[in-house]
């Protein structure tokens, strides 16, 4: 069953087919559509956030100008000062948010198409899918 966003009405989910959609039989409103290609496009946006996440720890975050002098300061820089001046907790919540959760939750969606894409539905895959 799915619900209308538009008039709250109940309506049966029924499988679709390539370019059908399914709508509401009271407004009208969209309440689902066939998504084809589905795993390889998470394979090829996971693969995509997991390069970009590069340059997005490495390129500057924030430039100070300040009486001629410049400094430009990265995700990784200011981590590391939040270590250097003793705001452990701090740092170590910015570190896991900002570079190492996205990293680790796009590595496991790769993992999982991989092995999707190769019908290999064992243990390891198991494992991923409950994390």
């Amino acid at each position: 069953m799915v619900a209308c966003h538009d008039c709250d009405v109940l309506t049966r989910k029924l499988p679709l087919v390539e370019g059908e959609k399914l709508v509401c039989p009271r407004c009208g409103g969209p309440l689902g559509r066939h998504r084809s290609n589905t795993l390889n496009r998470s394979l090829a946006l996971s693969l995509s956030a997991l390069i970009m996440a590069v340059p997005a720890c490495t390129m500057p975050l924030m430039t100070f100008k300040m009486l001629g002098l410049q400094s430009a300061d990265t995700l990784i820089k200011n981590v590391y000062y939040l270590f250097e001046r003793g705001f452990w907790g701090i740092a170590i919540v910015v570190m896991f948010c900002s570079i190492l959760a996205p990293i680790a939750e796009s590595l496991l969606v790769v993992f999982i198409c991989v092995q999707a894409k190769a019908s290999r539905f064992g243990p390891s895959l198991v494992l991923a899918l409950k994390s």
